[in-house]
């Protein structure tokens, strides 16, 4: 009957206990995504089971899965599926409100979700500013490894300029940046920023997205202004296709999520910093 169709076989999935573990994961190995929700739905999900449903990468499973909190799931996998919150945005709020989610994971997440799971995070978690300034420099630091410029990601400015809702700013830094004068765009973030030159270089031509935007944003750049300058940052590519991959929206993201203040506080992590600035504190 676990084999019929789901009519059938849903009162089965999730209530018999005839089924072992073994029965389960073949189940979820060789039916479809309705079987595989059944089977998160159990009074117990022992570790092997869950193993085998996060393995599917069906987010709507998954998703299942976590709102089950008889689910038993392993701590390396439940740091994975923090990882992959970031991306996956109907995670988020399944992961945090889990009966025994670690503080340390829920700090790790402050950073990408929105105003209200912050707030849920302050309240659960009890974080300190400090804890939040060091989640927030602590995401900053691996998005600078992990994301790094690449001269394949790049967009044709003259394409750029005739899009649609192009908004055009007639701001210094990016006169600089339409005129070609690189260095000269330096000298003005330096100025604006209150880095070192080493750090500027670093910041604009080595680091990830939400390194920029945590940057820009604390110097008070406009969003349409961030936007234009990420751009002429990649270079040359045509603009309708530099939309469509998940660098660009990532970079916007990033930018709308942080508030001033808290790019202030990384911010001052950074110029207090002895060389590169951009450690976690």
């Amino acid at each position: 009957m676990a084999n019929d169709v789901i009519e059938v076989a849903y009162p089965i999935l999730v209530k018999s206990m005839v089924l072992d573990d073994a029965d389960l994961i073949e189940l979820i190995l060789s039916k479809a995504e309705s079987h595989q929700q059944a089977i998160t739905k159990r009074q117990e999900v022992s570790l092997s089971a869950t193993e085998t449903l996060v393995g599917t990468g069906n987010e709507e499973v998954i998703q299942s899965l976590l709102k089950n909190e008889a689910a038993e799931i392993m701590p390396a996998t439940m740091m994975r599926l923090v990882d992959q919150s970031l991306e996956t945005e109907s995670f988020r709020e399944v992961l945090l409100r889990r009966r025994y989610m670690k503080p340390e994971l829920a700090r790790r997440m402050y950073t990408w979700v929105g105003n209200a799971l912050r707030e849920y995070i302050n309240d659960s978690f009890d974080l300190s500013q400090d804890d939040v300034d060091e989640a927030i420099s602590l995401a900053i630091s691996e998005a600078m490894d992990t994301d790094p410029f690449d001269d394949g990601d790049n967009i044709n400015l003259k394409d750029y300029a005739n899009a649609p809702l192009y908004e055009p700013t007639s701001s210094t830094p990016i006169q600089s940046l339409a005129d070609g004068d690189i260095y000269r765009f330096g000298e003005i973030f330096i100025d604006l920023s209150g880095l070192s030159a080493a750090s500027v270089t670093r910041l604009l031509y080595d680091s990830g997205s939400e390194a920029l935007a945590i940057a820009f944003k604390a110097v008070g750049i406009e969003r349409p202004a961030f936007s234009e300058i990420y751009c002429y940052l990649r270079g040359n590519r045509p603009y309708e296709a530099f939309i469509q991959p998940p660098s660009h929206e990532k970079a916007m993201a990033h930018f709308d999520r942080m508030d001033s203040n808290s790019a202030d506080r990384v911010f001052d992590t950074w110029r207090r910093a002895p060389d590169y600035g951009f450690e976690a504190h």
